[in-house]
């Protein structure tokens, strides 16, 4: 991942200030992954056999995938919001 020319100025000054270059902590908080690869992939895979209906009817057709015909493959994508469908159909 490279830095983008603000951050390289910081750590120029910094540098030419102490001497180092000093690794600061990170202080924003990591939120853990909820939807795998496999997962995003299936999304996929049932967006484009719907056409790319709207994220609420996609929702719908999760929730029936695992309640109504019991496919376990779709039990964590279930729980998908619509905005986060949205979020994931620009994931590449």
């Amino acid at each position: 991942m490279g830095y983008s020319d603000a951050q390289v100025d910081r750590l120029i000054a910094q540098k030419k200030q102490c001497g180092r270059i000093v690794k600061c902590e990170r202080t924003q908080p990591i939120f853990p992954r909820i939807y795998t690869a496999d997962d995003v992939a299936l999304l996929i895979v049932v967006d484009n056999a719907e056409q790319r209906r709207t994220g609420g009817a996609l929702k719908k057709t999760l929730l029936d995938m695992h309640t109504v015909y019991g496919d376990q493959k779709f039990e964590q994508l279930s729980k998908i919001s619509v905005s986060h469908i949205y979020n994931l159909r620009g994931t590449r």
